[in-house]
């Protein structure tokens, strides 16, 4: 019996098959942090528009339209805020799950193919 554990490139090509699917869900997750944080700029804009819109006497001034404007620039900053730390996460894990895959393609054995006949493109 043999304690070192030598994977087959069945398996390691099974690895990085999993790793590349991690890759495209993690991918997806940071376009949706992206959808995000333009979602939370356009509170933050809006905010401020309707707080200038408000000193400006363009929009009466009401306990409501002040409450929507400084609900819209908290909100969309703690959003901001919040959606920028998970979106660093994010650009971590695919940082890492890349190298990950680099490594395993690199203990792969590959061989190269000759003789064949040469296409130029």
């Amino acid at each position: 019996m043999n304690d070192i554990d030598e994977s087959t490139p069945s398996d390691t090509r099974a690895d990085i098959a999993r790793i590349e699917a991690e890759l495209e869900q993690l991918a997806a997750s940071r376009e949706w942090c992206r959808k995000v944080a333009i979602g939370a700029q356009a509170a933050i804009l809006g905010g401020g528009l309707g707080i200038g819109m408000i000193f400006g006497g363009a929009i009466a001034t009401t306990g409501l339209s002040l409450m929507v404007v400084i609900i819209l620039l908290i909100g969309g900053t703690v959003l901001y805020g919040s959606n920028g730390s998970t979106a660093h996460e994010l650009d971590e894990k695919i940082a890492a799950a890349e190298k990950a895959r680099a490594d395993m393609i690199g203990q792969i054995d590959l061989r190269v193919v000759s003789g064949g006949p040469v296409t130029l493109h």
